[in-house]
């Protein structure tokens, strides 16, 4: 896989795990506004997915600065 490729899909896992763990976030709660049932459960589940996106954003930044691959001559 070529850097760019890397770069590419790397940006669009990280914001797909971002936007499905926020997105769950706000479910849960409209769940159990209309059901009045709460799942506990989910909510940490959604709140790993979004700090994973985060993570991986973090470290990509983490790698650009410290001159890994993106940054090789």
């Amino acid at each position: 896989m070529n850097p760019d490729t890397y770069d590419k899909w790397s940006r669009v896992v990280a914001f797909t795990l971002k936007l499905v763990g926020i997105l769950g976030i706000i479910f849960v709660p409209m769940f159990w506004a209309f059901t009045g049932r709460i799942e506990l459960a989910f909510l940490p589940f959604f709140g790993t997915l979004a700090g994973v996106g985060q993570g991986l954003d973090v470290l990509k930044e983490i790698s650009k600065s410290r001159g890994g691959p993106d940054n090789a001559p």
